[in-house]
């Protein structure tokens, strides 16, 4: 089914096209031509192009609105004509209509919402708790994903976050310069991240997914997009080094009151008592002789 015929077929409740107008719609086609059709597409195209290349500046005035609601939720949370924070609620319900009617499409309108949001609020935390270092790391983290993924990130749980800061710490072997460079995390992988651990579990609406263990598989594939796959099965040292960096970025202030943060720890008790047991041990002193 082409786009302009997904478009155009009427949908079901479930937001799916109805099948049995397929036949109405190619009717429709045929009868306008290929001159008609390809202009559609061309439109479509450009269109997407451009909601793409203004994308920032309706963020921008986007985080701004929020920015605004704020303000007057702190303001005027007592004031009687703001019972119920209508005011705030009426600009953010007045937002999508708003960028709609300048030519945004609703898909790049959510995505731009959601982005604004999720950084608005770690910002809003983070001046609430100035000390939290653990929200500054995921801001200055999260500000580093396109609008897409950051749309993404606003839909996870707090556990989907540390997941993301600890895969985002992982580093690869660049046998051409001999360094250890990063591996970004993609959209997919956010994706995945996001199914696993969703802001709102309920909206999953009864769908029972199988939960992929994330961390393991990351470690262990490159990143879709680096051009160039690792050859050779990683050594020990490189497995060490990446557990060392994802051992630096887990918050365990207050980690024993969390009965999660230990059910976890306890699944490889063994084999991390015997690298706490190798850490106590003396460095070896390398011999001159």
């Amino acid at each position: 089914m082409s786009d302009l015929t997904r478009i155009f077929t009427p949908t079901n409740d479930d937001e799916k096209p109805d099948q049995r107008f397929r036949e109405d719609v190619e009717w429709v086609f045929n009868r306008v031509g290929s001159e008609v059709l390809e202009g559609l597409k061309k439109f479509e195209q450009q269109t997407d192009s451009v909601n793409t290349n203004y994308a920032k500046y309706a963020y921008s005035l986007v985080k701004a609105f929020l920015e605004r609601n704020t303000e007057i939720d702190h303001w005027e949370s007592s004031t009687p004509s703001n019972q119920y924070k209508w005011r705030s609620k009426k600009i953010s319900k007045s937002l999508q209509p708003s960028l709609q009617k300048l030519g945004f499409k609703k898909v790049f309108i959510s995505k731009i919402i959601g982005a604004a949001e999720l950084i608005h609020n770690l910002e809003k935390l983070i001046s609430e708790q100035p000390k939290n270092k653990t929200l500054k790391e995921q801001l200055e983290c999260f500000q580093s994903f396109p609008l897409s993924s950051q749309y993404v990130l606003n839909n996870m749980s707090a556990m989907g976050f540390s997941e993301v800061i600890a895969l985002s710490a992982r580093k690869q072997w660049n046998s051409e310069t001999d360094t250890y460079d990063p591996i970004p995390l993609t959209k997919s992988d956010l994706e995945e991240i996001q199914r696993e651990y969703p802001k709102n579990p309920n909206e999953t609406r009864g769908k029972n997914r199988a939960k992929a263990p994330t961390t393991l598989r990351l470690l262990d594939e490159p990143s879709k997009t680096n051009t160039e796959a690792i050859a050779e099965p990683k050594t020990n040292y490189e497995r060490l080094y990446e557990l060392v960096l994802l051992a630096k970025s887990i918050n365990t202030e207050e980690a024993y009151k969390d009965p999660l943060f230990i059910e976890i720890l306890k699944e490889g008790e063994d084999e991390l008592c015997s690298l706490y047991h190798l850490v106590l041990l003396p460095t070896p002193q390398t011999s001159t002789v």
